[in-house]
């Protein structure tokens, strides 16, 4: 069997497991997040003293469900209901119809590239926890340099700790791109109460150019698809990058808004519009009404 056929066969062997709230908060506590219980919601810490819900889908009624204001000093934020008053929104980046979802649905030029990518490098879920602790660490530190994340794990043990957890965790997805038996990409995808995600994804710049990372993407995205309960297939919120958002619409992702209710505490909100625009534009849903087409391969 040729190595296409490979990938293909085992990425349509691949299922993600459906969650239920308290699996995913179970599991969550044991990798270090941060939750509570509150107003019938599990929220999660997303920046220090700002909360969501654990399941970022959930919607809630505004100020009849709310973190514990002693942990959320910052504030919360959540989706509402139809008809529910929004101050805001969030925008998923969302497969609209994963039952139909695959090669055949994607425009020609993308087509060709994962083909092509199913042809050099191997995709499968990461079975050596080796394999992240060697790779996965080198991969992280030159993602790490790149982003430069507010969540920093760029100690060994520190990294060694979280990515053991994530290894064990039995309903958590971390799927591989390699080239031979070096790994050279990985993303983290779960779902939760029919709702999968990708997490966290990360990914060695020396391949920009062949970019493995694209058919990753995909890969996931067509696990997702496929897997029982699962009746919405995201890859995260909308960024203010336009290179990875131009990325994910060609890969069949699209803008989906949602209205949210945002709590910030007062004196806050002016420190984080001055201080942190982009975050502040996307907290509250304001983005460019288009990505910009770009001529060649965005590099992520």
């Amino acid at each position: 069997m040729d190595l296409a056929a490979q990938n293909l066969e085992v990425i349509s062997s691949i299922h993600l497991h459906n969650m239920t709230i308290e699996q995913f908060v179970e599991e969550e506590r044991k990798v270090g997040s941060h939750l509570h219980f509150s107003g019938g919601v599990w929220w999660r810490e997303v920046k220090p003293f700002f909360y969501m819900p654990a399941n970022f889908m959930s919607q809630a009624v505004p100020r009849m469900a709310k973190p514990n204001p002693w942990l959320a000093l910052g504030g919360y934020y959540h989706m509402v209901p139809s008809g529910a008053a929004s101050n805001g929104a969030i925008v998923t980046n969302e497969i609209r119809d994963p039952a139909n979802y695959g090669l055949q649905s994607l425009q020609g030029k993308k087509r060709q590239q994962i083909r092509k990518l199913f042809t050099q490098f191997r995709y499968a879920r990461v079975e050596k926890l080796d394999d992240l602790l060697g790779d996965g660490f080198r991969i992280y530190l030159d993602w790490a340099k790149r982003k430069n994340p507010r969540v920093k794990r760029s100690n060994p043990a520190v990294f060694a700790r979280w990515i053991t957890s994530l290894f064990h965790h039995p309903h958590k997805l971390i799927l591989g791109s390699y080239h031979g038996e070096r790994l050279v990409a990985y993303l983290t995808a779960e779902a939760v109460e029919g709702v999968a995600n990708a997490t966290d994804f990360f990914s060695d710049s020396n391949y920009a150019r062949e970019a493995p990372s694209v058919a990753l993407r995909y890969s996931y995205a067509k696990i997702a698809a496929q897997s029982p309960a699962v009746y919405k297939v995201c890859d995260g919120l909308r960024s203010l990058i336009d290179s990875v958002e131009h990325l994910k619409l060609l890969l069949g992702f699209q803008h989906v808004p949602y209205p949210a209710f945002i709590s910030l505490r007062p004196v806050l909100r002016p420190l984080v519009r001055r201080l942190l625009p982009m975050e502040y534009s996307r907290l509250m849903g304001e983005y460019p009404t288009e990505i910009p087409s770009y001529p060649s391969q965005p590099k992520v």
